[in-house]
């Protein structure tokens, strides 16, 4: 699964760190 291009293109910056 490619969740990391998920939240770079849904969420901001913030929850990818998060993540």
């Amino acid at each position: 699964m490619t969740w990391e291009v998920h939240v770079v293109k849904t969420a901001p910056p913030r929850k990818y760190e998060v993540l």
